[in-house]
């Protein structure tokens, strides 16, 4: 992917972004869900680009292989991923700094 004045390419071709926020994919695993439907689901609706938070919650952590899992399985189904940095640890507001 490349980007210039005129916007995204992929091998010479426009690119145009059309995804969705996939937060929960890397809990699906302990909902009893399947990753692979999703995401090929995804592409079969015209969705092109995931964007997905990878977080830590202390004991909330999702499995830390679901992300290899969510790039993998997007990868054969040719679609992006967007990973999201986010450390989700503290719970306090401003007050409290």
């Amino acid at each position: 992917m490349t980007v210039d004045a005129n916007g995204f390419s992929v091998e010479g071709k426009p690119f145009r972004f059309v995804g969705v926020n996939a937060n929960e994919f890397p809990f699906y695993r302990f909902l009893g869900l399947s990753l692979e439907d999703a995401i090929q689901s995804a592409k079969e609706n015209g969705l092109n680009v995931l964007r997905v938070i990878m977080m830590y919650q202390g004991a909330d952590t999702p499995d830390p292989m679901a992300f290899d899992q969510i790039l993998d399985m997007a990868s054969r189904h040719q679609m992006y991923v967007i990973v999201a940095l986010a450390d989700c640890a503290g719970s306090g507001t401003i007050d409290d700094l």
